[in-house]
């Protein structure tokens, strides 16, 4: 049985080490499949396979992030949502809500 702590710094590490992938130069693509995963189950939508297109993708890894990690997330269930299926498109990713 694990202890709560150690479950707790097992996320805290967990957190920290995305939190260093968004700052760097270049965001992980593992980070944003993660995220997409996480934000799929958040809007319960059935499906599993989400295609990111290159075009997209481009747009997420070339965002500068000045936010934190929740405006990753804040990104990427936006764009599942706007998405009419289950590709995500350059149109789908907005940074603000007047994008």
């Amino acid at each position: 049985m694990r202890s709560f702590s150690t479950g707790i710094e097992r996320a805290a590490a967990e957190m920290v080490g995305v939190f260093r992938a968004i700052r760097v130069a270049r965001l992980e693509a593992g980070v944003v499949r993660r995220f997409i995963e996480q934000g799929r189950q958040e809007a319960g939508l059935e499906t599993e396979d989400v295609t990111v297109t290159p075009e997209a993708m481009g747009r997420l890894m070339s965002h500068p992030w000045p936010g934190n990690v929740r405006e990753l997330k804040n990104v990427i269930l936006r764009a599942l949502v706007m998405a009419d299926g289950p590709t995500l498109a350059p149109e789908h990713v907005q940074f603000s809500l007047a994008a």
